[in-house]
């Protein structure tokens, strides 16, 4: 339950890919979550919230960041930076 009302619950699929939680505050890139390649981030979020996720990545790698949240109906919409 939050300002806007009561949500609906929501479930994310699982996989076979290792899973991280987000510890936090992840406010700032500072506090970021560290996570590795090819992980799954399990993670919550509310009005307002913003999360900071770190990685080690090589020059030229490709990546590719799929948020469900959006996919599934959610109101969520990222907006992705480097720091």
């Amino acid at each position: 339950m939050g300002t806007r009302g009561v949500s609906n619950a929501r479930t994310g699929g699982g996989g076979d890919r290792p899973a991280s939680d987000e510890v936090e505050p992840t406010n700032t890139p500072a506090k970021a979550t560290a996570f590795g390649v090819n992980t799954v981030v399990n993670g919550e979020v509310g009005p307002a919230d913003v999360d900071c996720f770190a990685f080690e990545g090589k020059k030229e790698q490709r990546l590719l960041f799929d948020l469900e949240a959006e996919r599934i109906g959610g109101w969520l919409h990222p907006r992705y930076g480097r720091h």
